[in-house]
Protein backbone atom coordinates (compact mmCIF):
# COMPACT_ATOMS: atom_id res chain seq x y z
CA UNK A 1 0.00 0.00 0.00
CA UNK A 2 1.23 3.23 -1.04
CA UNK A 3 0.83 6.69 0.62
CA UNK A 4 -0.97 9.03 -2.51
CA UNK A 5 -2.77 12.13 -2.94
CA UNK A 6 -5.73 12.23 -4.32
CA UNK A 7 -6.20 14.17 -7.55
CA UNK A 8 -9.79 15.49 -6.89
CA UNK A 9 -9.55 16.48 -3.30
CA UNK A 10 -5.99 16.56 -2.27
CA UNK A 11 -6.61 14.38 0.50
CA UNK A 12 -3.72 11.57 1.32
CA UNK A 13 -5.10 8.04 1.31
CA UNK A 14 -3.43 4.33 1.22
CA UNK A 15 -3.75 3.55 -3.05
CA UNK A 16 -3.83 0.08 -3.19
CA UNK A 17 -2.75 -0.19 -6.92
CA UNK A 18 -0.05 1.87 -8.37
CA UNK A 19 -2.22 3.49 -11.17
CA UNK A 20 -5.17 4.55 -7.98
CA UNK A 21 -5.49 8.05 -8.52
CA UNK A 22 -8.59 9.07 -6.83
CA UNK A 23 -9.41 8.02 -2.82
CA UNK A 24 -12.39 5.94 -2.15
CA UNK A 25 -14.54 8.85 -1.17
CA UNK A 26 -13.68 10.83 -4.63
CA UNK A 27 -14.02 7.38 -6.58
CA UNK A 28 -17.13 6.66 -4.90
CA UNK A 29 -18.83 10.32 -5.50
CA UNK A 30 -17.63 9.79 -8.77
CA UNK A 31 -19.63 6.99 -9.71
CA UNK A 32 -22.59 8.04 -7.96
CA UNK A 33 -22.71 11.36 -10.29
CA UNK A 34 -22.60 9.15 -12.97
CA UNK A 35 -25.49 7.50 -11.92
CA UNK A 36 -27.86 10.43 -11.28
CA UNK A 37 -26.53 12.11 -14.71
CA UNK A 38 -27.78 9.04 -15.93
CA UNK A 39 -31.12 8.97 -13.81
CA UNK A 40 -32.21 12.62 -14.16
CA UNK A 41 -30.53 13.72 -17.47
CA UNK A 42 -29.66 17.37 -15.96
CA UNK A 43 -26.03 17.23 -14.98
CA UNK A 44 -26.28 20.86 -12.96
CA UNK A 45 -28.98 19.00 -10.78
CA UNK A 46 -26.74 15.73 -10.13
CA UNK A 47 -24.09 17.92 -8.91
CA UNK A 48 -26.04 19.78 -6.62
CA UNK A 49 -27.33 17.26 -4.94
CA UNK A 50 -23.90 15.61 -4.49
CA UNK A 51 -22.65 18.43 -3.12
CA UNK A 52 -25.38 19.13 -1.17
CA UNK A 53 -25.18 15.14 0.09
CA UNK A 54 -21.53 16.32 0.83
CA UNK A 55 -22.66 19.48 2.96
CA UNK A 56 -26.06 19.04 4.11
CA UNK A 57 -25.58 22.44 6.22
CA UNK A 58 -24.92 24.29 2.79
CA UNK A 59 -26.97 27.55 2.01
CA UNK A 60 -28.02 28.11 -1.86
CA UNK A 61 -25.64 30.98 -2.27
CA UNK A 62 -22.73 28.66 -1.07
CA UNK A 63 -23.52 26.12 -3.29
CA UNK A 64 -23.46 27.97 -5.98
CA UNK A 65 -20.56 29.07 -5.29
CA UNK A 66 -18.76 25.96 -5.37
CA UNK A 67 -20.37 24.85 -8.37
CA UNK A 68 -18.65 27.79 -9.79
CA UNK A 69 -15.65 26.77 -8.60
CA UNK A 70 -16.05 23.40 -10.11
CA UNK A 71 -16.87 25.39 -13.34
CA UNK A 72 -20.77 25.34 -13.34
CA UNK A 73 -22.57 28.10 -13.86
CA UNK A 74 -25.48 28.21 -11.95
CA UNK A 75 -27.70 30.98 -10.20
CA UNK A 76 -29.51 30.74 -6.92
CA UNK A 77 -33.10 31.09 -8.75
CA UNK A 78 -32.06 27.67 -10.73
CA UNK A 79 -31.37 25.95 -7.10
CA UNK A 80 -34.36 27.24 -5.58
CA UNK A 81 -36.46 25.54 -8.78
CA UNK A 82 -34.77 22.47 -7.23
CA UNK A 83 -36.09 23.43 -3.68
CA UNK A 84 -39.79 24.08 -5.00
CA UNK A 85 -39.80 20.95 -6.94
CA UNK A 86 -39.06 19.02 -4.41
CA UNK A 87 -36.06 17.55 -6.24
CA UNK A 88 -33.52 19.19 -3.62
CA UNK A 89 -33.64 19.58 0.02
CA UNK A 90 -31.44 22.26 1.66
CA UNK A 91 -31.82 22.76 5.31
CA UNK A 92 -30.76 26.47 5.00
CA UNK A 93 -32.48 27.61 2.16
CA UNK A 94 -35.13 30.60 2.97
CA UNK A 95 -38.61 29.30 4.55
CA UNK A 96 -41.41 29.57 2.71
CA UNK A 97 -42.91 30.00 -0.88
CA UNK A 98 -41.97 33.56 -2.76
CA UNK A 99 -44.82 35.11 -4.78
CA UNK A 100 -43.63 34.64 -8.79
CA UNK A 101 -44.25 38.50 -10.25
CA UNK A 102 -42.87 40.25 -7.36
CA UNK A 103 -40.92 38.19 -5.04
CA UNK A 104 -42.66 38.82 -1.58
CA UNK A 105 -42.79 35.56 0.72
CA UNK A 106 -46.19 34.05 0.87
CA UNK A 107 -48.21 31.66 2.55
CA UNK A 108 -49.07 29.09 -0.38
CA UNK A 109 -49.91 29.19 -4.62
CA UNK A 110 -47.63 31.61 -6.65
CA UNK A 111 -48.63 34.85 -6.49
CA UNK A 112 -49.25 37.12 -4.02
CA UNK A 113 -52.51 38.45 -2.87
CA UNK A 114 -51.86 41.87 -4.16
CA UNK A 115 -50.39 40.45 -7.57
CA UNK A 116 -53.46 37.86 -7.76
CA UNK A 117 -55.53 40.45 -7.78
CA UNK A 118 -53.83 42.74 -10.23
CA UNK A 119 -53.83 39.51 -12.50
CA UNK A 120 -57.92 38.84 -11.84
CA UNK A 121 -58.37 42.65 -12.64
CA UNK A 122 -56.14 42.52 -15.93
CA UNK A 123 -58.23 39.44 -17.44
CA UNK A 124 -61.43 40.99 -16.25
CA UNK A 125 -60.93 44.02 -18.06
CA UNK A 126 -59.68 42.11 -20.95
CA UNK A 127 -62.89 40.48 -20.82
CA UNK A 128 -65.11 43.47 -20.45
CA UNK A 129 -63.80 44.77 -23.91
CA UNK A 130 -64.97 41.96 -25.61
CA UNK A 131 -68.62 42.70 -27.94
CA UNK A 132 -70.86 40.31 -26.26
CA UNK A 133 -75.06 39.78 -27.83
CA UNK A 134 -77.77 39.43 -25.33
CA UNK A 135 -80.81 37.58 -25.29
CA UNK A 136 -84.34 38.50 -23.84
CA UNK A 137 -84.47 36.10 -20.76
CA UNK A 138 -87.21 36.00 -18.22
CA UNK A 139 -86.01 38.36 -15.92
CA UNK A 140 -83.97 40.66 -17.78
CA UNK A 141 -80.70 40.68 -20.31
CA UNK A 142 -78.34 37.50 -20.33
CA UNK A 143 -75.22 37.77 -22.12
CA UNK A 144 -74.29 34.78 -24.72
CA UNK A 145 -72.05 33.76 -27.46
CA UNK A 146 -72.26 34.60 -31.09
CA UNK A 147 -74.69 31.85 -32.40
CA UNK A 148 -76.63 31.12 -35.56
CA UNK A 149 -80.18 30.61 -35.12
CA UNK A 150 -81.66 27.34 -36.77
Amino acid sequence: MMLTKCESCGKFFGAEKPDQKLCSACSVTGTRLARHIAESGDPKFAIARDIVYDHPEISPEDLRLLMIERGIEITVREIMSYVKDGRLSIKNAPQGNYCEECGRTIVGGRLCPKCSNQLEKAITAKNDTRPQTTKEVKGGQSPIMHTKNK
